[in-house]
């Protein structure tokens, strides 16, 4: 197993709950933000935004089915 990660703690349901609860608002300020730089002609970095909003929700969905493993 190349790299394996080693962690000092263990994730909890609630950590896990936490850290979505977050990613989600984090991908919505983001979203905001985007919405703002579009409106005044900013394109690339609105697009920028938009994609990382994107990857926050693709977190989101990574850690929720480790919570449903738990």
């Amino acid at each position: 197993m190349p790299n394996a990660k080693i962690r000092s703690y263990s994730l909890t349901p609630e950590n896990l709950q936490q850290y979505l609860d977050a990613a989600l608002a984090n991908a919505g300020q983001l979203i905001v933000e985007a919405r703002l730089l579009l409106e005044h002609s900013h394109y690339a970095r609105a697009y920028f935004l938009a994609v990382a909003a994107i990857e926050e929700v693709g977190r989101q969905f990574k850690h929720l089915t480790d919570l449903a493993a738990t």
